[in-house]
């Protein structure tokens, strides 16, 4: 039975099992895992709200743990500066008090139990303040080897690069070539749970739905 069977069709578009490798993803998704091998952090992906940052972070995810590496997944960061370090201990899994973490704590413990292959994830990270995102790449930089950061976000000119100084970026700027559209159109219409009414539309009104 095919694996889309139990899925709403029309449900969560950040669901790893929804994606569909068109060439503008999968190059995304190379010039991560490429940052990724070379030992570069923070990796920015970012790009306009709704382009698919969070499902090819998804993918990312899955990909990473299937090639062997620990993977934590934060979908935002809402939290004050001084919150970041216990919140990071407390994502690593580490039974310890929360008021009593501190930076340094922080860092020999990642230090001492050798998390070679530990890569935090954290989407949406334009709705950090500037001293979170910056405490969070301080952390990340003080672990050093120990601690991957990827984030995604949406462009906010030079201020976001301001606050991550980012090893690379990836830019998703939201065009994709119509053929593209069109793969992603019928992927969709394939899944199964799909009105036939919408599954028999005819190319004419298929190719409206790709420029629109």
């Amino acid at each position: 039975m095919p694996r889309e069977v139990s899925l709403d069709p029309f449900g969560t578009s950040a669901d790893p099992r929804r994606y569909v490798p068109i060439p503008t993803s999968e190059r995304a998704l190379a010039a991560l895992q490429a940052g990724i091998c070379a030992g570069r952090s923070p990796l920015l992906l970012q790009g306009p709200g709704g382009v698919g940052k969070t499902l090819l972070l998804r993918v990312l995810a899955e990909r990473e743990m299937r090639a062997g590496r620990r993977v934590l997944f934060s979908p935002f960061l809402h939290l004050p500066p001084e919150d970041v370090a216990p919140w990071l201990f407390h994502l690593v899994g580490w039974p310890r008090a929360l008021a009593n973490v501190s930076d340094a704590a922080l860092v020999d413990e990642l230090r001492a139990h050798g998390l070679t292959t530990t890569l935090l994830i954290v989407d949406e990270i334009q709705s950090a303040t500037p001293a979170s995102a910056r405490r969070l790449t301080e952390l990340a930089g003080a672990a050093g080897p120990t601690l991957q950061l990827v984030t995604a976000g949406r462009a906010r000119g030079d201020r976001l690069t301001e606050e991550l100084h980012p090893a690379a970026t990836v830019l998703l700027d939201g065009s994709f070539p119509p053929a593209e559209l069109r793969t992603l159109c019928e992927a969709f219409l394939a899944r199964a749970g799909v009105p036939p009414a919408l599954k028999c539309l005819p190319p004419a009104e298929r190719e409206v739905i790709v420029e629109r």
